[in-house]
């Protein structure tokens, strides 16, 4: 008999020891504090954090990114679309007339920059690609430094952004870049260009008109 009790009592005091590492964090904190643990607050051994709620600042920036990233990816698509296009249905210099005596789409391969610039530099592959990279790097910088509200500078850098990078995957893809736009008065030709180069025109010219604005803008009337 007194076996049987000694036992009895082990057991007694184990299954106790059970039960109260059993217990929710919340209950054991509520009997220190002097407070009933509720239903709503009993945590099994972990407790996660709430995620914070967002606020009105978090959601326009949401919605700038969102605006880059569309409109990015809108002209990258657009721009190797047209280039595939061209590469599959155009023989080299070959060159179909558009507007006759104005525009004329003319395969034409460019190993350089925009509008065939540095086209002979013999380290114009590995120097492009890499100003290239550093561009894009530095229009993401900027974007994520810029207040919300600013849209048409917020278009011009996702233009110039999808312009460089349209130009960077040729360049990757094939050593030189697909340029098909050709715009001409008789005998006079302006170099051929691409969508990816008139992104970048345009987007820097947004750039340019918003600069311009703001320093409008601060002048003291």
């Amino acid at each position: 008999m007194p076996t049987t009790r000694k036992s009895a009592a082990v057991a007694h005091r184990l299954s106790r020891g059970i039960e109260n590492a059993c217990r929710p964090v919340s209950q054991s904190r509520s009997k220190r504090d002097g407070r009933l643990p509720g239903r709503e607050s009993a945590t099994w051994f972990y407790s996660f954090p709430q995620p914070a709620p967002r606020t009105a600042n978090d959601r326009l920036n949401m919605s700038r990114y969102r605006f880059f990233a569309i409109v990015s990816l809108v002209i990258l698509v657009f721009d190797q679309a047209t280039k595939l296009h061209i590469d599959h249905h155009f023989r080299l210099y070959e060159s179909l007339p558009i507007i006759p005596g104005l525009l004329s789409l003319t395969y034409i391969r460019n190993p350089g920059a925009a509008f065939g610039i540095f086209a002979d530099s013999s380290l114009r592959l590995p120097f492009f690609i890499s100003v290239s990279l550093v561009a894009m790097l530095g229009i993401l910088w900027i974007l994520k430094q810029r207040e919300n509200g600013q849209q048409p500078g917020n278009l011009g850098l996702a233009l110039v952004f999808a312009g460089a990078l349209g130009n960077l995957i040729d360049r990757i893809r094939l050593g030189e870049v697909i340029d098909f736009i050709d715009v001409y008065w008789r005998q006079y030709h302006w170099p051929a260009f691409n969508v990816a180069d008139s992104a970048i025109t345009v987007g820097v010219f947004l750039l340019l008109v918003e600069m311009w604005t703001e320093r409008k803008n601060d002048q003291p009337e």
